[in-house]
C-alpha cells in the first residue's frame, strides 16, 4: 500500500512521523517550490541504518520508505531526524534546489555523504543541493566520499564544510550537543587539488587522495 500526500498551492510543511515497522509507503508531492518536508524517525530508539536519496528516504528498521515525487522541489528544505541509537546515515543524493539536513540523535552516529556505503566507490554527483550533517549528541563520525569519481576537482575544507568547486557540492557538518570524534574525506581518482582553509571541526580528520596526481 502507498499513501500519497499532495500539497496545495501554498508553502506547505509536511511532517511524516514514523515509529514502527510498516508495509505502507508514503509518497510526498510538494505543493509549491517553497515547501518543507520533515521525516521524523526520532522515535526509533534502536541503532539502525538510514538512507537519504533524491527519490526516497529509507530506514532499515521501518520497512517501507518515504518517496519523494520526481521533479519536485522542497525549497524550504528536507529534514530527516533520527533516534538515539548508534545510527549509520547515508546521504546518497538530494533533489535539486532542496537543501537537505540530517539531524542524528544522542547515539554515537556515523554520517556519510556519498552514493553508496562502499566508500571506495562512492561518488557525490547525486548531491544536487547543500547538505547539512548534524551528528547531534554523542561522539560521532562524518565521511565525505567522492572516491569513485575519475574526474578532477578542487575541494575546500573549512571548520564546518567540505566544498567541491569544479564539480560543485556543498556538505556542511556540525554536531549539536555532541562532537565529531573523527572526519574523513576521500577524493576521486582525478588530479585533485585540496585546500584546507581552517582547522576541520573534528577531533581527528583525515583526507585521502585518489590515484591521480593530486
Amino acid at each position: 500500500a502507498n499513501v500519497v500526500i499532495t500539497g496545495g498551492g501554498g508553502d506547505d510543511a509536511v511532517n511524516v512521523v514514523r515509529t514502527a515497522p510498516t508495509a505502507t509507503s508514503v509518497t510526498v508531492q510538494a505543493g509549491s517550490a517553497n515547501s518543507l518536508l520533515v521525516d521524523d524517525l526520532s522515535g526509533v530508539s534502536a541503532a539502525d541504518q538510514v538512507s537519504v536519496g533524491g527519490s526516497a528516504i529509507q530506514d532499515s528498521a521501518l520497512g517501507a520508505p518515504v518517496y519523494l515525487a520526481a521533479g519536485d522541489v522542497f525549497g524550504a528544505g528536507v529534514l530527516v531526524k533520527t533516534g538515539d541509537g548508534g545510527d549509520v546515515i547515508l546521504v546518497a543524493g538530494t533533489l535539486p534546489s532542496s537543501p537537505t539536513t540530517v539531524v542524528a540523535g544522542a547515539g554515537n552516529d556515523t554520517l556519510v555523504a556519498g552514493s553508496t556505503a562502499d566508500q571506495g566507490s562512492a561518488v557525490l554527483s547525486g548531491i544536487q543541493s547543500p547538505v547539512m550533517l548534524d551528528g547531534g549528541g554523542g561522539g560521532n563520525t562524518f565521511v565525505v566520499s567522492d572516491a569513485g569519481d575519475p574526474t578532477a576537482n578542487t575541494v575546500y575544507v573549512t571548520g564546518n564544510a567540505v566544498l567541491g568547486s569544479v564539480r560543485p557540492y556543498t556538505i556542511f557538518y556540525q554536531s549539536t550537543g555532541g562532537t565529531y570524534v573523527s572526519g574523513l574525506l576521500e577524493l576521486g581518482a582525478g588530479a585533485n587539488t585540496l585546500v584546507v582553509e581552517s582547522k576541520p571541526g573534528a577531533q581527528n580528520f583525515a583526507a585521502y587522495g585518489g590515484a591521480g596526481a593530486d
